[in-house]
């Protein structure tokens, strides 16, 4: 009998320590996993880091064998859409248009090339003209905007159809889409990595108050705004970029005056150095910037990865 109770009071016991473990484990997972999560989005920023930094010297060496950095400035039909950006003039420099690198006599505007893609892949003229490709992409992908965004109708140039000249843009390693290749191969990507070439002959980066004509800027918003305006590629339609002009910023001005302003006034204060006293300096002002939009997919968080400010 004796034996028996204790056999049963043991057994009970047992299950009870099983259920105090439980509860331990569950508290300790409850505990680590925000610990965890932002050890992972650290892991990633440093990833996507890593990749900047590739671009980078594939810029260097661009710089190095074509007499300066590549255009960032918005091209256009004559002002009219379709409009080539910032982010397509980084991958056709680094890359080539169609990945087979940079065909020295570009124009920098895609839509103008009247020969079909086919022809001017297997152009002989052309390929022995192309620069080497500058980098390679291992964790980034190389996508149209049609790829990017379901249904994609906007004013920056994606292709004017099946076969006929490209104008890709480089995304950064953020898993925010899937897009279906050509291949039929479908791979995760994030949002289109941002480039800004400095205007070296400029000194001028006073933005506040906006002047009407930013080009005179050390650095140009208008030339990734179109492609800002498109939205976050993991819900275009529901939110913003926080760098978008309809984007309501507050800040406080370098005389202490809290003003109300757009995401335009975001953008430039985000690639301001605060180190400056007195005037207003960009991060890099004599060569360029380079942004990600980091984990959240969104431009102007604190998580956006950045070549300035490490």
């Amino acid at each position: 009998m004796n034996r028996r109770y204790s056999s049963r009071h043991g057994a009970a016991f047992t299950l009870m320590e099983l259920l105090v473990v439980i509860a331990i484990i569950s508290m300790l997972v409850m505990i680590l996993a925000p610990g965890l999560n932002k050890v992972m989005k650290s892991a990633k920023a440093l990833k996507q880091k890593a990749v900047l930094h590739s671009l980078e010297v594939g810029l260097e060496f661009f710089h190095d064998e074509n007499d300066g950095y590549p255009q960032s400035k918005v091209e256009s039909n004559k002002g009219a859409p379709p409009l080539i950006c910032g982010a397509q003039h980084l991958a056709e420099a680094l890359l080539g248009r169609d990945q087979r690198g940079f065909d020295p006599v570009s124009k920098w505007y895609a839509p103008k090339q009247d020969s079909a893609l086919k022809e001017y892949e297997n152009d002989p003229t052309s390929l022995h003209r192309r620069k080497k490709v500058y980098t390679e992409l291992k964790d980034s992908a190389v996508v149209l905007l049609e790829q990017l965004y379901e249904g994609y109708s906007g004013p920056v140039y994606s292709s004017d159809g099946t076969g006929k000249i490209l104008a890709p843009v480089i995304t950064d390693i953020f898993r925010h889409r899937k897009v279906v290749l050509p291949s039929g191969q479908q791979y995760f990507v994030g949002n289109p990595i941002l480039y800004y070439k400095a205007n070296e002959e400029s000194k001028d980066f006073e933005w506040d108050p906006m002047p009407t004509n930013l080009s005179r800027l050390i650095y140009n918003y208008d030339d990734n705004a179109d492609l800002i305006k498109l939205g976050p590629v993991q819900d275009p339609v529901n939110r913003k970029h926080l760098f978008d002009p309809a984007e309501p910023y507050e800040y406080t001005d370098i005389h202490g005056a809290v003003k109300t302003a757009t995401g335009r006034e975001r953008f430039y204060n985000t690639i301001t150095d605060p180190s400056v006293q007195n005037y207003r300096k960009p991060y890099n002002p004599r060569s360029f910037i380079l942004m990600s939009a980091g984990y959240d997919g969104i431009f102007g968080t604190k998580d956006d990865v950045t070549n300035f400010n490490y």
